[in-house]
């Protein structure tokens, strides 16, 4: 670095703290930099943005697409500067870093003589060829040889301490391993293991995620033509944005340090022209909670010494997100704590400041005499009477979109967890209490019923003597015809392995026998097959044998903001979001679990500040500092969990020792809760929908089938489990999926009882089943061409916006009929019975030109149906 300062240079370093407006403070420095230009068509084509999820890289495009229409396109006079202006917004460079890469290493793949078409592999896939180039390893080579200065060890041991070095980020690996016998002969192993599994890589033209980072380091620092391709980029490029710089790693950094080298040295092209250029970061040291994946928070402080002396640094600290409540009890939970400087402390906004109808509660159980599980039924039982208090008591709860508050909602909560080792009693705990949920990226995909199957039939198609896999299918909720077996066999030969799995799922007609969720979970399945169309099916069919034990992978996402459901999120996942009301269970789980620790590592002062990492040695200080950075992620992690809640807070765990119960326990008897009190579990009573504008939707379920309670009748007090299979099976009776008899009925009964682990009510759905065939009631469910099922209709009734489903509406004789069904145990109508059908009403006279319209409910339990007059 030259010691003349560079005055076109400019370099900013936003600190957004949680709630301050990151992506909107980076979208106005975005368009600011294009207002600063005459040419600003012309700069448009020289603005990079990066970031470091999918998710946030739409939202950004979106943002700032929206503010230039609204603060430069809609300011154009000129027609034709504006469509130019219009037709640069396709055009404009904002991405992740993966595919910022990707795009560069395309362009620049004969340098690497890398397959200009590779294709970027998924995790899954990545997996499958690691497994493979492992076991090449351990049936050619001598690792008795290569770890002959070390205690022998068992096969498993070793491929664990490989699958650790796999999923270790590789700028890891851009450091050496320390001066430990045991480490150095396991490294030396896995280099062997690495190269086998680059080659293959190479032979099926696919880079995973590490190599789209590592090779453009390669290329733009050690590669002979690296000063061409920065020369290139210097010549196009004038800004850069990063969003999210928290979530760096040293990799990425070292490479957008790179690309920005020239411009700090002052002698480039650029110091020539008078133009501005430089760079602009916005991110929270404090919200970096991504350690796993390699995430360095001490970017912060490298960007900073890097660019000095043209950083200029901002601190966000106003917070539009919670309540004053909130931010006052956040700001005491960190003060004085490492990397939570006060300067950073947050300030409520002014909009909020004068609002006091917020709380913070700590609940914490004492765990003596009793086991884990019972404990946590405890915590979960009283968080689930909590849930029902608040609902139930019309909690007022400020709706950002309206600005004004309304009662509160299932879906204007979450429950935020560490770890999902106690999510099936959570779980339990809400279906007990019949609360709508909903677990975002739930766990437990390969335990799935169709998946078992799924995996089942393949593995049968690729061994035809796997007799586990074959009682599997014999026992399989899916009817199979083993004859088909072998024609899907015969297609392999002829046909990619996706291909025949696409016809397999075709020919079963599995998308119309599943659920909302088992239909996602089967187009994940497919999405993971088409991912593996490059492995040999046998090897493929292997790895998912090998991995369904597994209970990590996240089931497929069906979640909507229409459900009106409590959702369920570990913090990692909440990142980003915001919600009335949080629930933060299970702070005793707030410490970093260092039994699962099988590689270590730290950065070192030396050789560019690269690392140095060695296995797990539980003596000594390499071990406490890992340990002791572990902790310091945990601090941040529940910086992001707190700062989650808009207005209310209530946590809870176990008396019992961790970093988030070190912090929090202090304060509990400032914070002491209010014990839950209300009525009835079944909070859906006459008093809870009396006032129609507490409910801008109805609230009556569209049914289906997932991995959540589904929203229940407004007035049914019956087992919301029963209710939603029965109104499940008689949409595919109506929808001619299957017949109207008995045998078919119970056994498509069973199989949803089996996955809602409904066990106690065989009898009470045999009931209702059985009155479905009775004569009024088959002729109101059977398929018909004037008929409709589950009929969705929005409207507007008194001014609002209402959203509803009917259960079945039949047209006859130019008269509209419709059906709810019923499915609680008495058949009294209800003052909310009509006020819901009242809306029925409303809604769909628009939609039949009709003269009449009668309602009517059926009562499944009784087999009878009752004329409603509304």
């Amino acid at each position: 670095m030259n010691d003349s300062v560079n005055v076109n240079l400019q370099v900013k370093i936003i600190h957004a703290s949680a709630g301050t407006g990151k992506t909107y403070s980076l979208t106005n420095e975005f368009i600011n930099v294009i207002l600063s230009d005459n040419n600003f068509l012309d700069l448009m084509k020289r603005l990079v943005a990066i970031t470091f999820s999918e998710k946030a890289a739409c939202e950004m495009k979106s943002r700032i697409v929206m503010g230039i229409f609204d603060k430069i396109s809609n300011q154009l006079k000129n027609e034709e500067t504006r469509i130019k202006c219009e037709n640069q917004l396709f055009r404009l460079r904002i991405s992740t870093i993966h595919s910022f890469c990707k795009s560069l290493l395309k362009r620049f793949s004969f340098l690497f003589q890398i397959d200009p078409n590779f294709t970027v592999c998924e995790a899954e896939q990545s997996y499958i060829f690691f497994r493979r180039a492992l076991s090449l390893f351990l049936e050619n080579a001598d690792p008795d040889a290569l770890l002959s200065d070390i205690e022998p060890m068992k096969v498993k041991r070793f491929i664990e301490y490989m699958e650790q070095m796999h999923e270790t980020h590789p700028q890891i690996f851009l450091g050496k391993p320390v001066n430990h016998l045991l480490t150095k002969s396991l490294y030396r192993c896995f280099e062997q293991i690495q190269k086998t599994y680059q080659d293959i890589k190479k032979q099926n033209s696919v880079l995973d995620f590490n190599d789209l980072e590592s090779i453009t380091y390669i290329l733009i620092t050690k590669h002979p033509e690296s000063l061409n391709v920065l020369n290139d980029f210097d010549e196009n490029v004038d800004f850069i944005f990063v969003d999210e710089f928290q979530d760096t790693n040293l990799l990425q950094w070292k490479i957008i340090r790179e690309f920005s080298r020239e411009w700090v040295s002052g002698i480039g092209a650029k110091s020539e022209t008078g133009k501005k250029y430089g760079l602009y970061f916005v991110g929270d040291r404090k919200q970096s909670i991504y350690l796993f994946r390699g995430a360095e928070n001490t970017v912060f402080e490298d960007a900073k010494e890097f660019f000095s002396p043209y950083v200029k640094s901002e601190f966000l600290t106003t917070n539009y997100r919670s309540f004053p409540e909130i931010i006052e009890f956040v700001n005491a939970v960190f003060d004085g704590q490492e990397g939570f400087p006060d300067q950073e402390k947050l300030v409520t906004c002014e909009k909020f400041s004068q609002k006091d109808c917020g709380f913070v509660e700590i609940k914490l159980f004492d765990k003596k005499g009793i086991s884990i599980k019972d404990e946590k039924k405890i915590e979960y039982g009283w968080i689930a009477e909590k849930i029902l208090a608040l609902v139930e008591s019309k909690f007022s709860v400020y709706d950002k979109k309206e600005d004004s508050f309304r009662p509160v909602q299932f879906r204007d909560i979450a429950i935020l967890i560490r770890k999902r080792t106690h999510l099936e009693i959570l779980e339990d705990a809400l279906r007990r209490y019949s609360i709508p949920f909903v677990n975002v990226g739930g766990i437990g995909f390969y335990q799935e019923p169709e998946i078992i199957f799924l995996i089942s039939l393949l593995s049968v198609i690729a061994d035809p003597s796997d007799t586990l896999s074959l009682k599997n299918l014999n026992n399989s909720i899916f009817p199979i015809d083993f004859e088909k077996i072998n024609t899907w066999r015969s297609l392999l030969q002829n046909n990619f392995a996706s291909t025949v799995v696409d016809t397999i799922v075709m020919e079963l007609g599995l998308f119309s026998k599943l659920s909302s969720q088992g239909c996602a979970n089967v187009e994940k399945f497919l999405m993971l097959v088409h991912e593996m169309s490059n492995v040999p099916f046998f090897q493929m069919v292997q790895h998912f044998r090998r991995i369904c034990t597994r209970d990590e992978e996240p089931k497929a996402d069906v979640f909507s903001e229409q459900q009106n459901a409590v959702r369920i999120l570990t913090v990692h996942a909440s990142k980003g979001l915001e919600f009335p009301v949080v629930f933060l269970a299970g702070v005793e789980q707030g410490s970093p679990d260092t039994r699962k620790i099988k590689l270590m590592h730290k950065r070192t002062i030396e050789n560019d500040s690269d690392y140095v990492f060695m296995v797990k040695n539980e003596k000594g200080d390499f071990f406490n500092h890992y340990v002791n950075k572990l902790q310091q992620e945990e601090k941040r992690i529940l910086y992001v969990a707190l700062t989650r809640a808009r207005q209310i807070l209530i946590i809870t765990g176990a008396r019992q020792k961790s970093v988030w119960f070190n912090l929090l326990n202090r304060y509990e008897k400032n914070y002491l809760p209010t014990e839950p009190k209300f009525c009835n579990k079944n909070i859906f009573t006459e008093n809870f929908t009396r006032d129609t504008k507490t409910l801008p939707k109805i609230t009556k379920k569209p049914v289906s089938l997932v991995s959540f309670s589904s929203t229940r009748e407004i007035t049914d007090f019956s087992d919301e489990r029963i209710g939603t299979i029965v109104h499940k099976i008689i949409w595919e009776i109506s929808n001619n999926l299957i017949p109207l008899e008995s045998e078919f009925l119970f056994e498509r009964a069973r199989f949803f009882m089996e996955k809602m682990k409904v066990n106690e009510s065989t009898e009470l759905i045999k009931i209702h089943l059985a009155n479905l065939e009775k004569p009024e009631i088959r002729q109101i469910i059977v398929p018909d061409k004037d008929a409709y099922s589950e009929l969705q209709f929005f409207a507007d009734i008194n001014g609002e916006s209402v959203y509803g489903i009917v259960d079945r509406v039949i047209i006859k004789n130019e008269t509209c009929l419709i059906y709810d069904f019923k499915t609680r145990q008495n058949s009294e109508i209800y003052p909310t019975d009509i006020q819901q059908l009242r809306l029925y009403k409303e809604g769909l006279k628009n939609l039949f030109n009709c003269e009449r319209i009668q309602t009517f409910i059926v009562f499944t339990f009784y087999g009878i149906i009752k004329e409603v007059r509304t």
